[in-house]
């Protein structure tokens, strides 16, 4: 079986901490509880691969142009992005803050401006490590 969280545990570490509700302390204690987390997946069998897509902010800055003036484009604009890009600085010192506290699975960091090579590179790590498993057809069933 195969699931994709999006954002999953760590939106809840990482918007709190940029809003500065979660203190520095707070977040080291639930990127430990991650980490506890993330040992059990893995004693259980679970491969966790975690990656994080990372947008440029002038990539950032021109996606939200984008769906401010391309008509087709309008329905994904939200005021919030333009007040979550304002804090760029702040996110990117939280990721590494994250990605320094939460490495019991690897965190593969792509770039993530050009979709095609985002899509690109997860395809390769994805294929790489299903053809690592040892996945084989189940047995026919008689009749």
């Amino acid at each position: 079986m195969i699931a994709v969280f999006n954002r999953s545990y760590y939106e809840d570490v990482l918007v709190p901490f940029v809003g500065k509700e979660l203190s520095r302390e707070d977040l080291v204690q639930r990127c430990r509880l991650i980490n506890d987390l993330e040992k059990n997946l893995e004693s259980g069998g679970v491969r966790v691969l975690k990656f994080f897509l990372n947008v440029s902010h002038g990539e950032q800055q021109k996606r939200i142009r984008e769906r401010l003036t391309q008509p087709h484009k309008r329905w994904k604009y939200d005021r919030e992005d333009q007040v979550a890009a304002d804090k760029y600085d702040d996110y990117m010192e939280a990721y590494e803050m994250i990605f320094a506290e939460c490495k019991v699975a690897e965190w593969h960091i792509i770039p993530a401006d050009r979709r095609w090579y985002r899509n690109y590179t997860v395809a390769g790590i994805l294929t790489e490590h299903l053809e690592a498993l040892p996945l084989q057809f189940p047995e026919a069933r008689k009749n």
